[in-house]
């Protein structure tokens, strides 16, 4: 189990996860202040992009 932990901590997989909860936390206070506008779900759907492209490379490195 320690071994899985650790190439978890090296992988990346932290980032990725910090960065997808902060996207989630900036679109739902986005989406209480400015009502879930067009810029909102732009917003919600560039980032959930970059978070997606980048989790891939993450899986991609962690499972090599």
């Amino acid at each position: 189990m320690n071994s899985f932990m650790d190439r978890a901590k090296r992988s990346g997989l932290s980032i990725w996860a910090a960065l997808f909860a902060t996207l989630i936390i900036l679109v739902a206070i986005l989406g209480f202040i400015m009502g879930m506008t067009t810029v909102v779900m732009g917003i919600a759907i560039v980032g959930a992009v970059i978070i997606g492209v980048s989790g891939l490379v993450v899986l991609r490195k962690f499972f090599a």
